[in-house]
């Protein structure tokens, strides 16, 4: 609508969304970032600094919902136990 009319809606819920902004400085030197500051990874969480694995809405993914969230951290957390049990394939050498 374009106009001043108002209507009402019967609802159970509402999500409204605000805004965010990520805090990646801590990890800037040792990351690659796009325009939007967030990370940049790879299909498997992994940053380009090999055993640093990102997850989440200050990734690149392109949904930020807990859901997605919750999914990507598992992926991380995934590849993140096979790097530290030396299984290959998964991790990937940026270098």
């Amino acid at each position: 609508m374009n106009n001043d009319d108002k209507r009402e809606i019967n609802l159970d819920g509402c999500f409204v969304e605000i805004g965010y902004m990520n805090k990646v400085d801590f990890v800037k030197h040792l990351v690659d970032v796009n325009e939007k500051n967030e990370i940049i990874i790879d299909i498997y969480c992994n940053t380009k600094t090999r055993g640093l694995f990102a997850a989440g809405d200050l990734t690149i993914i392109p949904y930020k919902q807990t859901i997605t969230s919750a999914g990507e951290g598992c992926k991380a957390a995934l590849t993140c136990y096979n790097y530290l049990m030396n299984k290959t394939g998964l991790v990937i050498d940026w270098t």
